[in-house]
């Protein structure tokens, strides 16, 4: 009977989402020239952002009774990924002035980068090594 990921299944989601989220700081900092942060900083502070949210999340629609993996969590999902990238953006990217517009836009790519990483980072979580399984 499956049991489902052992202990090291979250460094495997986390390191996937980190790397996506470096990778995402180089396109930024590419993308705005002039205002570069250090992208293992960037992918360090997303990563953190949306772990820290996604577990305040998780909760929060555990106790609405919306199951993970429903539409429904998805849909919730959405909003508060978009403020995840803002918020990043914010930090890292807002210099010399806040372009609402341009904001905006970078943050729907964000937040599509981020669903797009989930299926790596799950997959991951139930195939790389140090599973567990009961029989």
């Amino acid at each position: 009977m499956p049991a489902g990921p052992g202990p090291l299944g979250l460094a495997y989601y986390v390191g996937v989402k980190l790397a996506g989220y470096c990778g995402a700081a180089h396109y930024l900092n590419r993308y705005f020239g002039d205002r570069k942060a250090n992208v293992f900083v960037a992918g360090v502070t997303r990563t953190a952002i949306g772990l820290t949210v996604g577990v305040g999340s998780v909760a929060l629609l555990s106790s609405l009774e919306v199951i993970r993996g429903e539409w429904l969590f998805y849909v919730f999902l959405i909003p508060v990924r978009l403020c995840e990238w803002l918020l990043l953006l914010w930090l890292f990217y807002r210099k010399p002035r806040w372009d609402q517009r341009t904001m905006t836009i970078l943050s729907a790519k964000g937040m599509l980068w981020s669903f797009f990483l989930d299926i790596p980072a799950i997959i991951a979580v139930f195939v790389l090594p140090g599973g567990i399984w009961i029989c």
